[in-house]
């Protein structure tokens, strides 16, 4: 099974100024062994001035 797991960070808590900056994901993998990681992703993103 392959479980990819996503993570937003934004530039604040309100939806009509705050951005994205950060997006971050990593896939893991189920094996008999356990979970293994097999792909870590970062973006920076830098907001827009206003």
């Amino acid at each position: 099974m392959r479980l990819r797991v996503i993570d937003l960070e934004t530039s604040g808590n309100h939806p009509g100024s705050s951005e994205v900056i950060e997006f971050g994901s990593v896939d893991l993998i189920s094996s008999k062994e356990g979970w293994q990681i097999e792909r870590l992703t970062l973006n920076f993103f830098c907001p827009m001035p206003r």
